[in-house]
């Protein structure tokens, strides 16, 4: 499964600014076309649990829109991904029923 990670770092900052954290599309129609829910790491792997699955991998990818023109912010930025893998953009797991 993947998912975008709702404790990404772009998402908290959103937060800490008093923004929604999941903005909306932009020319969205009445519909809402977007996740209906995103989860944190822990969500997952507990419903994975609680349904019967067995986790064999778990990656933390980022496939970020943090575009900015300075190379020093961009430096800062990727470190910070490696450093704290659960503020990437993308929860993949991948699980077995048993």
């Amino acid at each position: 499964m993947s998912t975008p990670n709702i404790a990404e770092l772009i998402k908290r900052i959103r937060l800490l600014f008093g923004k929604h954290p999941v903005p909306r599309l932009k020319n969205e129609s009445e519909f809402y076309v977007g996740h209906y829910r995103e989860y944190t790491l822990k969500e997952l792997l507990y419903i994975l649990d609680e349904t019967g699955f067995k986790v064999e991998k778990v990656r933390m990818r980022d496939y970020s829109y943090f575009y900015t023109s300075k190379k020093m912010l961009r430096m800062l930025y990727s470190l910070l991904l490696k450093v704290v893998p659960g503020f990437r953009t993308t929860i993949q797991i991948s699980a077995r029923k048993i």
